[in-house]
């Protein structure tokens, strides 16, 4: 039994899904099967059901995953521990890295706290940027990586990345408005209304003009910000029709605005790690972005709901 066969089993329980968690690891579906395989073999038991929405731990399994994810957070934490200390002294590490505005806060709450409590030593430093100015910084040198929100898709054109959760998104109407009462929406919907959307610094009208674009038109916007709660405050008052969250809008407490599931999923809010290389990010930050995956699986728990995508909760892409 070797350790990396241990590791690559816990984030298989975590993904439930072989092809997410071969790709969290940087390696193909195949080596992670066989990999699953062989230590089934030596174990003498199945540690997974295969089924048409991804895997699921056997009961052996689950009895595993317990045992083996403090053996391999331990591991992480003794060889990061390990990277700080040089013949006995304590050597002072730096963690920074660009993050979206307000993208730390969706995730859980005292998250560089709780890592920063794990590191004493660690000095953090979050350089909040807009998206194309953490694009440019993340591109300057490979051992950078940031935090950002977007689209799987669009993700996936511009940087390599790895899932912390996704969010469906909803349209933010005034009460007034017709759409207020319906069920569920079309993007198509958006052709006739007056669209709030964040400035260009962002890839919100990117994003926004992408996603309508099978509908034959393209929006520009009402009324742009670069500050998401001007926005949010705006379509409360009925100035135009906003795409945002459900937690935004529940943090917002508004009194005269409605949140309507959006029919298609092509604007779901994929927040995720971003960086160029995987093997050139430092031993700090691979052991943040565990910590990281770590705490919204705490969060969420291991059976969360595929459809909110959570990262370490059942997530099945291809479901949706």
């Amino acid at each position: 039994m070797e350790f990396r066969h241990i590791e690559y089993f816990v984030r298989a329980c975590g993904y439930r899904s072989l092809s997410e968690a071969a790709k969290s690891l940087f390696i193909t579906q195949q080596a992670l099967s066989r990999s699953v395989r062989l230590l089934e073999r030596e174990l003498g038991c199945a540690l997974f059901e295969r089924t048409a929405r991804g895997i699921t731990p056997t009961k052996a399994g689950q009895y595993l995953f317990g045992k083996f994810r403090p053996i391999v957070s331990g591991f992480h934490d003794a060889a990061a521990q390990a990277a700080a200390s040089i013949g006995g002294i304590r050597m002072k590490r730096r963690l920074q890295f660009s993050s979206a505005p307000g993208v730390i806060r969706n995730l859980s709450p005292g998250l560089l706290l709780s890592f920063r409590e794990r590191h004493p030593e660690l000095e953090m430093d979050v350089l909040e940027m807009s998206d194309a100015q953490s694009e440019m910084y993340i591109r300057a040198d490979k051992s950078r990586f940031g935090l950002m929100a977007g689209p799987e898709w669009l993700h996936a054109r511009k940087h390599d990345y790895i899932i912390i959760k996704t969010e469906p998104t909803y349209l933010l109407v005034h009460r007034a408005n017709p759409i207020a009462d319906l069920p569920i929406v079309s993007l198509a919907a958006l052709k006739n209304e007056r669209v709030l959307a964040l400035n260009r610094n962002s890839y919100f009208q990117e994003v926004l003009n992408s996603v309508v674009a099978p509908y034959h038109f393209s929006i520009e916007p009402y009324f742009e910000s670069g500050d998401v709660m001007e926005l949010i405050e705006l379509a409360n008052k009925g100035a135009g029709v906003l795409l945002c969250i459900r937690q935004v809008y529940e943090e917002s407490s508004l009194r005269e605005a409605a949140l309507v599931p959006l029919a298609e999923r092509t604007f779901d809010y994929c927040v995720a790690f971003v960086f160029q290389e995987y093997e050139a990010l430092e031993i700090t930050t691979k052991e943040f972005i565990w910590h990281t995956l770590e705490s919204e699986y705490t969060r969420k728990g291991l059976r969360g709901d595929a459809r909110d995508g959570a990262l370490l909760s059942g997530n099945d892409k291809n479901a949706s």
